[in-house]
């Protein structure tokens, strides 16, 4: 942590990429045992690119925007329109213009806007409608993180004049949606069991339903002693309502995934006492992260260098903005602190960078994605070379019919086009973890990159489509067309790379297969470099 802080200045928000792919691992393990579901990532809690990458590379994983510059946030981190689920309030007339034109799905919670939105919408589009089954459920006894009786959501006894509105005007509601609040605890079950039956009831009323959209609200978790809703109980009490086979079950998790895979690391920067108080000022506040200061939650507090250590002294921890409200922590028990020592505050991965303002001036810091292999230290994204641009590939992952994945163009691209590139952590061979041996891209004499980008998911074929360049970049080598399966060599090693060091490009034969690409100068059995001029 001491040299990312180095590196990037402090305040810096850290994101473990491994976490947050173990975290959405979890999620889809127990949403397995429904028949049809859907994974649409909350983009509020986090909408850091890189971040979005790697939900991106996941390949079976959407968005759930609540604006239209998230939705243009997920069309530039490469989500296409279908995968985009927008969820709303008072929406304006330019909000519902951009809608209807992007193509995304919408869940409306206001007749009036259903109505507007029919007007520039095609005939026949399939929209969501939001309800407010009147429960409160979430972390604390709290408005914020609690939604149920608010200004979000269609009363039940309002859903019958939202139907007959939406077939007046020509769409078709294929989505109930609900969100009772952040941090569901296991308190909260009953009431979310109720939800859901309210949830049921509604849907009866609606012949065209496709899905019921649960919302998000796991991963609550902030102090010892705080006993979440597990995703176990939570899918459970699910299944107990809406059964395995029935609608398709979607969720929108954002605190789930990313909230314990972010810290943000601060210096102190003033130690005082005030009548006996001892303080700690930090060099971020409330314009940085706005947990404390807009949700009364405080966050973990945790010295970089010894965090094991056991506290000595009971401190307040200030922010640096000038407002009397904006402290961390009020009597926290924490070891011998002072000027100038690093500081980790946690989970900090959800709503901390994506809230965060430029209140008097003091809203600078950095954030960074990094990877902890096994053991090992966390570890940077290696992008190999800068980009130049934001806009998205020009490729997209999808499933295959055997379940498997692969890279497809999203256009028709021409001979040299820049498709993907491998992006992740390089490390030495001894530490490449066995579930991405497959995967890994030799960089450097002993350097390995785990591609976590979409690029990993690209496949093999002895009549590639493209090539990879000095920058690791994936470049078209022939003409492609919109939807064709975008391939490159993994047995083609470079002449003028072999000769430099032949000792160092071994052949592990775990990487040796049939192959089954089909071409006429198909090798058979791929299981050693082929050198290439």
């Amino acid at each position: 942590m001491s040299a990312f802080a180095e590196e990037h200045g402090t305040p810096v928000y850290l994101y473990d990429g491994a976490r947050i792919t173990d975290r959405l691992a979890q999620l889809r393990s127990v949403l397995g045992q429904f028949e049809r579901h859907q994974i649409l990532y909350a983009m509020k809690a986090n909408r850091f690119r890189p971040v979005l990458e790697v939900l991106r590379a996941d390949g079976q994983v959407g968005i759930d925007a609540c604006s239209p510059r998230e939705v243009t946030a997920a069309f530039e981190s490469g989500f296409s329109a279908s995968e985009v689920s927008v969820t709303a309030s008072s929406l304006s007339v330019a909000d519902l213009e951009f809608l209807s034109r992007s193509g995304v799905h919408v869940n409306f919670d206001q007749v009036n806007a259903l109505t507007r939105y029919a007007e520039r919408a095609r005939p026949g589009a399939r929209v969501g409608l939001r309800l407010d089954p009147g429960v409160s459920a979430g972390y604390g006894v709290n408005p914020l993180t609690n939604y149920g009786g608010g200004k979000l959501g269609l009363a039940p006894e309002d859903l019958p004049a939202a139907l007959d509105a939406a077939r007046a005007s020509g769409l078709v509601v294929d989505t109930l949606h609900l969100h009772l609040g952040w941090g569901l605890r296991e308190s909260d079950e009953p009431a979310f069991r109720h939800a859901l039956e309210v949830l049921r009831a509604a849907a009866g009323q609606i012949e065209t339903l496709d899905a019921v959209n649960v919302g998000g609200g796991l991963g609550g978790s902030l102090r010892e002693g705080d006993r979440p809703l597990s995703p176990e109980r939570w899918a459970a009490a699910i299944r107990d309502v809406f059964g395995s086979s029935g609608p398709r079950i979607v969720c929108e998790p954002g605190t789930f995934l990313t909230a314990s895979a972010g810290i943000l690391v601060s210096r102190i920067a003033a130690a005082w006492t005030k009548r006996g108080q001892r303080w700690l000022g930090l060099d971020c506040g409330q314009a940085t992260n706005v947990y404390a200061a807009h949700y009364g939650l405080e966050l973990e507090i945790v010295p970089v260098h010894g965090p094991a250590t056991p506290p000595t002294q009971r401190y307040d921890v200030a922010g640096n903005v000038n407002e009397s409200g904006d402290v961390f922590a009020r009597d926290r028990a924490l070891p011998d602190l002072g000027e100038g020592d690093l500081v980790a505050l946690l989970p900090a991965g959800a709503y901390g960078s994506s809230m965060a303002s430029d209140h008097c001036l003091r809203g600078a810091f950095a954030e960074e994605l990094v990877w902890s292999i096994g053991a090992g230290a966390p570890a940077p994204i290696d992008r190999r070379a800068p980009r130049k641009s934001l806009a998205p590939w020009p490729s997209r992952v999808q499933l295959l019919a055997d379940q498997s994945r692969g890279v497809f163009s999203s256009a028709d691209l021409a001979v040299g086009t820049l498709v993907g590139r491998f992006e992740g952590p390089v490390v030495p061979w001894r530490e490449v973890p066995e579930r991405e041996v497959r995967y890994v891209i030799q960089v450097k004499d002993d350097g390995w990159l785990i591609p976590m980008s979409s690029a990993r998911f690209i496949n093999h074929s002895c009549a590639p489509k493209c090539a990879v360049d000095a920058a690791f970049n994936l470049i078209t080598v022939s003409s492609v067309s919109a939807g064709e399966q975008l391939t490159f060599s993994y047995d083609a090693l470079a002449q003028a790379e072999w000769q430099r060091a032949p000792e160092l490009y071994f052949w592990d034969e775990r990487w040796s297969f049939d192959c089954g690409c089909g071409a006429t100068e198909c090798v058979g059995r791929v299981d050693r470099y082929r050198i290439r001029p």
